[in-house]
């Protein structure tokens, strides 16, 4: 039988086993750092007590003009075998030993040499082994490489080398090669060695990566041992003060085994660099719920051949750690606050069936329209028949929340939706609200009592004169699923129907018994609180006409609306007697000059009065129409608050120019002090009767706010100067509950309570001055 003779071209040995499975030329820098590192490391192991870690150090130098790299060592060197039997022969590694395991290299490949032919067309080594008084020099053209022949010259130096390696590339003039690129390159592998790197004699290694990733400002910290499957570690989860998790998980075990590393993650970072033994091996593609970045520093991790990836085994092992982190992540936010903001964690609840990590999430609840924690719930409605549907049957959770009935509104939004929904069913069995309202009777009107036939009758007739509703129907009624008031839209007709032995009925009623004369108000504050978020889509649009003649008057009036009714009535008066040649222009000038000095408003401390004085009947009125406390909100809260018309009281007149209030009362959102506007805005009713909403701005001298009416989206900006700037709070504002007092002759504004000590007055009385037009 004939025989054929295996034959390899040399010339494509050296391109597979250096361009084709390295992922750039800057290949053989980092190939040459990490067995460099790899014999420091060695060098260590054999005797720790003589050659500390940190006596450790690699230089890597560059010459342009001669195009030639060096990369230099103080590691254990390498004898005439290694030299020969290793670094010179592709395939076979010297890192297999037992010390090589202690001191955990980072290669084991033995591609050695070949990784620098990829850009070099001369290599030589200069090595001292530890314990040796001699050198070996070995050197190749990569021309005369043969895989048949001996090629490689190799000499024994006599004269004193220092223990360790020379490496020095002759460069291919034909490759590209720039040190900034080259730099920025191996930068990420090799940052956080714990020896000194020597670029150009700056150390760019030895950085940590605790301090880089772990936050300095932590709001939160928990340290705990956590298990998943075979894995057992500790994890120290923190969070900083813009709510970013991160995660150092040590002490791991495997099968009970333990291993050595440590992971550090923190959210947001997206990709994962995987170590070992802090040389940068490669990036490891995982699923994370927080978008996990950091390192995985651990000695069990290997890379691919050609250093691209991690090896299938490697990439499992860090997943199933990440997992262990994020799980132990998710319980440590699951006590805080963060964990209504954090959108991962809600993702993590939901991936692994996790809702009892859910209490701290927040649903909305109405008919109050506040935010409560799910493990609240159940607590803070005691007594309450609970329903829960969704943010999208507004008519239908406006028909159900009144009386002791409330209605928990998820999210339209995932996966907060389904986190919410998941809690409340199985863990408090809320049932879901009826798809709709049954109208079981509909009382005659000679079934009801005087009192019942008067509270139908008031209620119709002022929802038909203050809010226009001239096509509406009130009638007692039978109505399901524990509904008081039921609202249908019926050819053109609004029908509202009572529930005749609900609660709210009862209370006001018994009112009307109580105070005869109070009963009208009490009927204006019930539709405030409980109808008009019902009827408010029928409510015609022809109030704009108001909101037209107020826009026409401003433009009538070019100042800068600082003076009081009073001054501009004389201002007007001057210019009229100007226009009339019965005044000359410096006499009115002069004159108008006068009155500029006094274009203030002021409060003197008889002009302060109280809410439960003044006004008796509002605080005695049952009618909770809070929505919120009005407190100062955190800065970028961006709470939301829903149109409501004013606190109508007509029948009171006042001179206070500032109404307190001595207690905390619900229908005026909590708010303790109110302003009075302008006397020019006194006749400004038709603006504020319609339904808007409030948001009020301040810092340093000036207060502002912003009124928005509903449905033709009017705006009034009313502007406050102070004399003296706000002390006692930095800039702020928000979205605030509308709580507009309207009496007979004046309009009330409510103050925050954070602002608050802008309008007390004491012995002297304030001054400020006032702005306001249409935006």
């Amino acid at each position: 039988m004939n025989k054929l003779k295996f034959q390899v071209e040399t010339k494509r040995i050296i391109e597979i086993l250096s361009n084709d499975i390295y992922d750039s030329p800057y290949a053989l820098l980092r190939e040459n750092i990490q067995n460099a590192y790899d014999a420091i490391l060695m060098r260590n192991a054999h005797d720790p007590d003589d050659f500390p870690l940190s006596e450790g150090q690699i230089d890597v130098l560059y010459n342009m003009e001669e195009r030639r790299l060096e990369i230099i060592d103080n590691g254990i060197g390498m004898n005439e075998d290694v030299l020969k039997e290793n670094f010179w022969k592709a395939g076979s590694s010297g890192k297999r030993t037992e010390l090589a395991s202690q001191a955990g290299v980072i290669g084991t490949f033995g591609i050695g040499a070949m990784a620098n032919f990829g850009v070099a067309d001369r290599l030589e080594v200069y090595t001292r082994p530890i314990g040796s008084l001699v050198t070996f020099f070995s050197a190749v053209d990569r021309d005369a490489l043969s895989l048949t022949e001996e090629c490689i010259d190799f000499s024994i130096l006599e004269h004193e080398y220092p223990v360790g390696t020379r490496i020095i590339v002759h460069l291919d003039k034909s490759q590209q090669f720039d040190w900034n690129q080259a730099t920025q390159y191996i930068l990420p592998y090799i940052k956080y060695v714990q020896v000194r790197i020597m670029f150009r004699e700056n150390n760019i290694g030895g950085l940590s990566y605790q301090k880089e990733l772990l936050p300095a400002d932590s709001k939160m910290e928990s340290n705990a041992v956590f298990n998943y499957a075979h894995y057992q570690a500790k994890v120290s989860t923190s969070i900083s003060g813009n709510g970013q998790v991160a995660c150092h998980i040590s002490d791991i075990f495997i099968h009970g085994q333990p291993v050595k590393g440590e992971l550090v993650l923190k959210q947001g970072m997206g990709a994962i660099m995987g170590l070992r033994n802090y040389f940068g091996l490669a990036h490891i593609p995982l699923n994370s719920y927080y978008s996990l970045g950091g390192v995985a520093n651990l000695i069990l991790l290997h890379p691919t051949a050609g250093r691209e990836a991690l090896s299938r085994g490697s990439i499992a092992i860090v997943q199933d750690l990440v997992r262990l982190g994020e799980e132990a992540i998710s319980i440590a936010i699951a006590e805080t606050e963060y964990a209504d903001l954090n959108t991962a964690f809600m993702s993590f609840i939901q991936a692994y069936n996790r809702y009892d990590l859910a209490k701290k999430i927040k649903i909305q609840v109405y008919p109050n329209d506040e935010l409560v924690p799910l493990e609240l719930i159940a607590t803070a409605f005691e007594g309450h028949q609970l329903f829960y549907a969704s943010a999208s049957d507004k008519q239908l959770i406006d028909s159900f929340t009144t009386g002791n009935t409330s209605v928990c509104s998820l999210s339209n939004q995932s996966p907060r939706r389904q986190v919410q929904l998941k809690y409340l069913t199985q863990y408090l069995q809320i049932p879901s609200l009826p798809t709709e309202v049954q109208i079981q009777k509909i009382y005659k009107e000679t079934e009801l009592s005087s009192a019942e036939m008067s509270f139908v009758l008031q209620l119709a007739y002022y929802l038909r004169n203050d809010y226009q509703l001239t096509n509406v129907k009130v009638q007692f009624a039978e109505l399901t699923h524990f509904v008081s008031v039921h609202v249908l839209h019926i050819n053109g007709e609004v029908h509202i129907y009572l529930k005749r032995d609900s609660d709210i009925v009862k209370q006001v009623l018994a009112y009307r018994e109580r105070d005869y004369a109070s009963f009208p108000i009490f009927i204006k504050d019930f539709i405030r609180a409980y109808l008009y978020k019902r009827v408010s889509d029928y409510i015609p649009s022809s109030i704009k006409v108001g909101a037209d003649a107020f826009y026409k008057m401003l433009q009538d009036q070019s100042d800068t609306f600082i003076l009081e009714q009073k001054d501009i009535g004389a201002a007007e008066t001057l210019l009229s007697d100007y226009l009339k040649g019965e005044e000359s222009l410096s006499d009115v000038l002069d004159k108008m000059g006068k009155l500029g000095r006094s274009q203030t408003d002021s409060v003197t401390s008889s002009q302060v009065g109280s809410v439960e004085t003044i006004i008796p009947d509002l605080v005695m009125s049952p009618m909770n129409v809070a929505a919120e406390t009005h407190q100062a909100p955190a800065q970028g809260s961006n709470r939301v608050f829903p149109a409501m018309p004013p606190i109508y009281r007509r029948d009171t007149e006042t001179d206070m120019k500032i109404l307190t209030v001595n207690n905390a009362y619900p229908q005026l959102n909590d708010f303790n002090l109110f302003l009075s506007l302008s006397n020019r805005l006194g006749g400004l009713t038709d603006f504020f009767w319609s339904a808007h909403t409030t948001k009020i701005l301040w810092a340093s001298h000036r207060i502002v706010y912003i009124f928005t009416r509903t449905p033709d989206q009017t705006t009034l900006y009313y502007d406050i100067e102070l004399k003296e700037p706000l002390t006692e709070t930095n800039a702020g504002g928000d979205a605030f509950p509308s709580t507009t007092l309207i009496t007979k002759s004046k309009i009330f504004i409510p103050i925050p309570t954070v602002i608050r000590s802008a309008f007390e007055v004491h012995d002297k009385k304030k001054e400020f001055f006032i702005r306001y037009d249409i935006i």
